[in-house]
Order: structure tokens, then C-alpha cells, then sequence
């Protein structure tokens, strides 16, 4: 069966590249990033509504620094290439995060 192409719905056209770009998937790493940007965007949103020192807070506070923690052991493997051992770089960077 045809459909006439006056009775097919409008197409908008699409460029290669957009095409491209929605059909390629994201490596895990990337796609892990972007989620966990997202993640504390919205925690930090949360935690400013919330009253310091009360045990939702300090669930939020714990949530945004496990989020995180990747992000420290990523930043201290940039600096591997110094004389310092990499587990008091990443303990450096643990309390800068907390």
C-alpha cells in the first residue's frame, strides 16, 4: 500500500552529523559523567533546601561525596607523574571534597 505524499506527515530534515551523533552511543565512561553531573546538580539543589545538621543533610552531603569520588582518583592520576604516592594524592583530594 502507498500513501499519497500529500497525506504523509511532515518530515523535518535532519544534517548528517545530528544523525550521526543521536545514533552513536556514548561510551560508558562519558554517559557515567554526564549522569553523574546530572545527579549533583540535583543533590546540590537539594542539600540548599535542607537545614544543616539534620539527618537528611548529612544524607545528601554523604551522597554528593560518593558521587563524586571518581572525580578525585581522576584529578590525582593527572598527577602521577609526580614524586608523590598516588594514595596520599587521592587522600588529599578526598578531604578537599568532604
Amino acid at each position: 500500500m502507498t500513501v499519497p505524499a500529500s497525506t504523509a506527515p511532515p518530515q523535518d530534515e535532519v544534517s548528517p552529523d545530528a544523525l550521526q551523533a543521536a545514533t552513536t552511543p556514548q561510551s560508558p565512561a562519558r554517559r557515567r559523567g554526564a549522569d553523574t553531573r546530572a545527579l549533583t546538580q540535583v543533590l546540590f539543589g537539594q542539600l540548599k533546601e535542607l537545614e544543616p545538621g539534620t539527618p537528611e543533610h548529612s544524607r545528601v552531603r554523604a551522597a554528593l561525596i560518593e558521587a563524586n569520588l571518581p572525580l578525585v582518583r581522576y584529578a590525582a592520576a593527572r598527577f602521577r607523574s609526580r614524586n608523590e604516592p598516588m594514595e596520599d594524592v587521592v587522600q588529599v583530594g578526598t578531604i578537599g571534597l568532604i
